[in-house]
């Protein structure tokens, strides 16, 4: 009898083939990315480090589907884009809460936005809240918080309505060091309890490492992919951790990776 042939691997969340993106200027045009591949697996921590103007964040934008690509292909779960991906939540540098509302408030927007039912959320926005440290400042407004803790609150927003796509644009850019740490780990513990496809975008190496399942690492501007490292260390990731020969042994590798990317023309 025939074995059974093995399983087909299951298809990626994020599939991009030959992307490239070229913005007009005055004097013609700048070419952003070139001919981008990569697969993003479900349920994936995927992290996307390079230099500044490599094109991180345009890369992005164009899986979030806020903007539209030159050439190529891009599917979200199985889908090509012809616009927004109304399943994806983005979290920025900038928090971006409205001042003028409070952080419950704020954290339930988006379920006012897609016309939800905002009762039902309400226990959810409060057990986000409470999950990330903010239990007792529902009421508060964002003039109120720190920086840190206005980023938490920006994070139970991005989770509210329990979309599968988790977007993060160097969400912790602006934070001191420590509070960094404190935030990387937060949002380790998120994600091994609910378990989002992330693509998160960063010029920290290590805090990349301490994230990710696998790493890309992108050239200069025209950005490509240069190489895609995967992270093979043991969740959940400490701090003690970052100090380990095998934790330095792939900032080496990533860093050296970063330093032989071929760079653009005349750069």
């Amino acid at each position: 009898m025939a074995a059974d042939p093995p399983p087909r691997p299951p298809l990626p969340f994020v599939a991009i083939r030959d992307l490239s993106m070229e913005y007009p200027t005055a004097t013609g045009s700048i070419l952003a990315l070139d001919r981008v591949n990569l697969e993003v697996r479900q349920e994936e921590f995927f992290s996307i480090v390079g230099p500044s103007g490599c094109g991180k964040s345009t890369l992005l934008l164009l899986i979030a589907g806020l903007v539209e690509p030159t050439d190529g292909e891009l599917l979200v779960d199985g889908e090509a884009l012809d616009g927004p991906y109304a399943r994806a939540a983005i979290v920025f540098q900038q928090d971006v809460l409205l001042e003028w509302r409070t952080i419950l408030a704020n954290v339930t927007l988006p379920v006012e936005l897609r016309r939800l039912d905002r009762g039902a959320y309400q226990r959810r926005a409060l057990e986000l809240l409470a999950a990330v440290g903010l239990e007792g400042f529902e009421q508060y407004f964002p003039y109120q918080l720190s920086g840190g803790m206005r980023q938490r609150a920006a994070l139970c927003r991005a989770l509210i309505c329990d979309l599968p796509l988790l977007l993060m644009d160097e969400p912790f850019g602006a934070l001191d060091a420590l509070s960094r740490e404190e935030h990387q780990e937060l949002l380790q513990e998120v994600w091994l309890r609910h378990r989002k496809t992330v693509v998160f975008v960063t010029h920290d190496i290590r805090e990349a490492i301490l994230l990710s399942d696998r790493v890309a690492i992108m050239s200069a501007r025209p950005g490509t992919i240069a190489e895609i490292v995967p992270i093979d260390l043991p969740r959940p990731r400490t701090r003690e951790m970052a100090e380990s020969a095998a934790f330095n042994q792939y900032v080496g590798r990533i860093r050296r990776s970063l330093e032989t990317s071929p760079a653009a023309e005349g750069m």
